[in-house]
C-alpha cells in the first residue's frame, strides 16, 4: 500500500481552478487499489463551503481537515510519497526545511498547473512567493509534472537541476484518465525505487 499525501492550494481565490483539478485527481487516485490517498488544502481564514470538506467528499478519501500546516510537515514522515500542486502560497519555508534537513524524505511530486495570474495587488506577492521558494522545492523534488506544453510559461523555474526534471503533459491531448494513469505511474516508479 502506497500512502500518498497531496498538499493542495487554497489561498484566496487565486489557486480555485488549480484546487478543483488537484480535489479531482485526488478523488480519482483514491479508488485505486494499493494506494491510499490523503489531502490537505491550504487555506487562509475558515475553508470555503465546497472545498473538499470531509462530509462533502463522496470517496474513500481521507481529509486531514484544517490543522496547522506545520502539524503537517511533522507528520510528513507518515507517507510514502508527497505530491506538492503548484503554484501554491503557504508552507513553502517548513516544506524546504524538512526536504533540507533529513536524511531521507518521501519522495516529492510537483504538479505545476499555470503561471500566476497578477489580477491584483496581492497576486504579485503569490508571484513573489514562488519564485522564492518553488525553485528549491523543484529541486528537491523526483518527478515534476508540468500541465502544459515547452514553452508555455514565464514563471517555470529554469535551473539546470530542475530543468531535467520536467515532464510536459500537454493537458489539451491528456484527458482527466490519462493524467490519473500518468500520476500512478510517476507514484508506481517511485514506490518501486
Amino acid at each position: 500500500m502506497v500512502k500518498a499525501l497531496h498538499i493542495i492550494p487554497g489561498a484566496l481565490d487565486y489557486f480555485d481552478d488549480i484546487r478543483k483539478e488537484a480535489l479531482r485527481l485526488t478523488d480519482a487516485l483514491s479508488e485505486v487499489k494499493g494506494l491510499e490517498v490523503e489531502y490537505v488544502v491550504l487555506e487562509y481564514g475558515l475553508p470555503k463551503a465546497g472545498h473538499g470538506s470531509f462530509e462533502e467528499r463522496t470517496t474513500g478519501l481521507v481529509h486531514q481537515g484544517y490543522g496547522t500546516f506545520k502539524e503537517t510537515v511533522a507528520s510528513l514522515d507518515d507517507y510514502d510519497l508527497v505530491h506538492l500542486h503548484a503554484p501554491f502560497l503557504g508552507g513553502a519555508k517548513l516544506l524546504l526545511k524538512y526536504y533540507n534537513e533529513k536524511d531521507s524524505p518521501p519522495p516529492l511530486v510537483i504538479t505545476y498547473y499555470r503561471d500566476v495570474k497578477i489580477t491584483d495587488l496581492l497576486s504579485y506577492y503569490v508571484r513573489w512567493y514562488n519564485r522564492r521558494y518553488l525553485p528549491g522545492l523543484m529541486e528537491k523534488a523526483n518527478n515534476i509534472l508540468v500541465r502544459g506544453t515547452d514553452g508555455e510559461f514565464k514563471e517555470l523555474p529554469s535551473g539546470q537541476n530542475i530543468v531535467d526534471k520536467y515532464e510536459f503533459v500537454d493537458i489539451i491531448s491528456l484527458n482527466g484518465e490519462e493524467f490519473v494513469e500518468k500520476n500512478i505511474l510517476v507514484y508506481n516508479n517511485l514506490a518501486i525505487n
